[in-house]
């Protein structure tokens, strides 16, 4: 009975030992920056260059659209604990039907989970439907990700949604490229998407 406390206290140690490896190996999430129109997240391993003819959204226009961001109303960093939070949106200079948003979900979820409620999201709100959904793997700013492309009715105009999903932890990283059925906003969706670089690039 003694040795079989003894190899329980020993394993319960060994995985204390391996949960405060693994909180040392990720850190905590943090916001992003931008310095001479590119965005920086070294938290997310990533790097976004402002295209030319796009516009990043301010804090002030965050909380305009109504979307939760990493700041507290008085400027500083919310809480990690906070369970969901966009740390990047950019559109076109000009009215058209793309945009681009970073998302952060502290959810637990894996990837694969994750598009799946995305998905089902979708079909929950007045006016939009999918109709059909495709996913394969993907790389991005030299990290590897699940991709997901929606193909999705809105208000009576189809449009698809690119989404480019990992999990860093128990939080999804979620960058969601939507655009209308189009070959040349197609053209500027992967404008978009070539715009992430790695971190160290």
């Amino acid at each position: 009975m003694k040795r079989l406390c003894h190899l329980l206290q020993a394993i319960c140690a060994g995985f204390a030992v391996l949960l405060l490896a693994s909180c040392a190996i990720l850190p905590a999430l943090t916001v992003g920056t931008w310095e001479d129109g590119t965005f920086t997240n070294e938290w997310a391993s990533i790097k976004f260059v402002l295209p030319k003819g796009y516009h990043a959204a301010t804090k002030a226009e965050h909380d305009s659209f109504g979307i939760p961001t990493l700041y507290n109303h008085d400027g500083s960093p919310i809480s990690a604990r906070e369970a969901m939070m966009y740390d990047l949106i950019v559109y076109p200079n000009e009215y058209a039907l793309v945009n681009l948003k970073m998302r952060y979900h502290r959810c637990g979820r894996s990837a694969e989970q994750y598009f799946a409620y995305f998905v089902d999201g979708i079909n929950k709100i007045d006016g939009k439907s999918v109709i059909s959904t495709e996913t394969s793997e993907a790389m991005l700013a030299g990290n590897a990700y699940m991709f997901g492309r929606i193909y999705q009715e809105i208000d009576g105009v189809t449009g698809f949604t690119d989404c480019y999903i990992r999990a860093i932890g128990n939080v999804v990283v979620c960058i969601e490229i939507s655009y209308a059925e189009s070959d040349e906003l197609y053209a500027e969706a992967e404008l978009l998407r070539d715009a992430f670089l790695p971190i160290a690039g």
